[in-house]
């Protein structure tokens, strides 16, 4: 298994690898950097170009480390296919694509699986430009006759890969660990919250909003309203989790907004248990910035529903039904005004506990697949 990132912070590819290391397999894992000290799975060996003690809050990977990343993938797949025999390469994301091809032309026999977590030109063209989606649209028309089945993350995703390049689809969507959620607590939660602000959780109302801090993803608009809405609901507190480049952007309108904590990049646990003292989690992606945003299987938000918690959200074109079940409200337009005016109109919703979980978004639904995958592959 290849990922061009950090492990074990990537929930989608921990929970992946957790759960294929139950396939009775000898499990390699080649990444860009392990965390020293977290654990991996017994029968996974792990090799890592860097190995660092902590969390890298988002910075972004520079060309010559990618470069760096693919001759050290293609190094160590030559070094373990001399002690064994590599029956299937499982490659995360656009960005592994490239070095695991020289392996499938030395040994044909090799079943590669691409985890295609979004649409990799649409993503390319709205952060690097039009250049740059061609390029990749093309590194994908190279890589795709080598490749045995195809793992997306939304329902969409995968009508539209299969669309384009006519191979066997797999839709795993991203959901949270049922193990994880059961090891969270309320009590765990309130502890952790209050070290960090005095919240009077009985007679507030806590929102939350965990997210990667980048520009597109509605924290400018999230905070400018937030002083006005306090003048109408004093009771309201924000949480807002997660890291990111724009962080240092908008930490001092965080400090001066008032009733908002910044809780920072949480450890999983410590997240779930914050998040079951809250009742409302905002989902703010643009949709419109590229399709990935609109077609996509946001983790989370699959999170907040697993928990039983009430979403206000961008359009986002796979929880539809949530609006219908009266579980979400999805703001049409997104903007600083129908932000604002959502908040305000929300009268008073409580939802449960979160001592009760939500069996449609558990990630348990994806391990019959995930096997599926890798007997057919």
């Amino acid at each position: 298994m290849i990922v061009y990132g950090e492990i074990p912070t990537d929930p989608r590819v921990r929970k992946t690898y957790d759960t294929v290391s139950q396939f009775h397999v000898n499990l390699h894992i080649i990444a860009y950097n392990a965390i020293q000290g977290k654990s991996y799975p017994a029968n996974a060996e792990i090799y890592a170009l860097n190995h660092t003690t902590s969390f890298s809050s988002g910075s972004s990977l520079r060309v010559t480390d990618l470069l760096l990343f693919w001759i050290y993938t293609i190094k160590t797949l030559i070094l373990i296919s001399s002690n064994n025999s590599i029956d299937i390469i499982h490659a995360h994301d656009f960005t592994t694509l490239l070095p695991i091809i020289p392996m499938k032309l030395r040994y044909w026999r090799v079943r590669l699986i691409y985890d295609a977590h979004e649409l990799a030109p649409e993503a390319a063209k709205e952060f690097f430009g039009l250049p740059h989606m061609i390029i990749s649209f093309l590194i994908e028309v190279i890589a795709y006759p080598f490749i045995s089945a195809i793992i997306t993350v939304s329902p969409m995703q995968s009508v539209i890969i299969r669309r384009r390049y006519h191979k066997p689809v797999y839709c795993v969507r991203n959901l949270p660990n049922r193990k994880e959620l059961d090891q969270s607590s309320v009590e765990q939660g309130k502890e952790i919250l209050d070290q960090f602000a005095n919240i009077d959780v009985a007679n507030q109302v806590l929102f939350i909003y965990a997210s990667h801090i980048s520009e597109n993803r509605g924290f400018d608009e999230l905070i400018g309203c937030w002083k006005e809405i306090q003048e109408d609901h004093p009771n309201y507190h924000l949480i807002l989790a997660g890291a990111g480049p724009y962080l240092d952007t908008i930490r001092d309108d965080i400090n001066s907004a008032g009733n908002i904590t910044y809780v920072g990049y949480l450890d999983v646990l410590d997240y779930y248990s914050i998040l079951r003292v809250c009742q409302i989690g905002f989902c703010l992606i643009d949709p419109l910035s590229n399709l990935n945003n609109f077609i996509g299987y946001p983790n989370k938000i699959t999170e907040y529903f697993a928990l039983n918690k009430f979403v206000i959200s961008t359009k986002l074109l796979n929880f539809i039904q949530e609006v219908k079940l009266g579980n979400c409200i999805m703001m049409d337009e997104f903007n600083y005004v129908t932000l604002k005016q959502t908040i305000l109109n929300l009268n008073n919703v409580h939802t449960p506990s979160g001592q009760k979980l939500n069996s449609t978004y558990l990630w348990e639904h994806n391990t019959s697949l995930l096997h599926e995958v890798y007997s057919l592959a």
